[in-house]
């Protein structure tokens, strides 16, 4: 699954169902899981490469865009480059997730 969320740990709040929290959890337990911060070893919230800038502005930096794959495709390899704020803000609020997969067939 890949794409904006438009959601991060940083809003989550713990009396509300089905926050981003919940659904990262939720995709754990059928072993599915987000390609950056497996590649960053980072935990979901402290993310240090945004994917989004509230109307375009480097100085509101959130990251809500996601790919999350199952842990058979994350074992055969992969990479995820996320594109930079310079690159991109004059087209979009959002940044590019570039992602390579290594498949293997039998």
């Amino acid at each position: 699954m890949l794409g904006d969320f438009n959601s991060n740990s940083i809003w989550d709040n713990r009396a509300t169902v089905g926050n981003h929290s919940d659904i990262v959890d939720l995709f754990g337990k059928k072993d599915i899981n987000s390609l950056y911060h497996v590649q960053e070893r980072t935990e979901q919230g402290e993310e240090g490469h945004p994917t989004f800038f509230m109307n375009r502005n480097v100085n509101k930096p959130y990251h809500i865009d996601y790919c999350f794959v199952s842990n058979k495709i994350i074992n055969n390899g992969f990479n995820i480059n996320i594109g930079k704020a310079e690159d991109w803000l004059d087209i979009s609020d959002h940044v590019p997730l570039v992602i390579d997969l290594k498949i293997k067939t039998k």
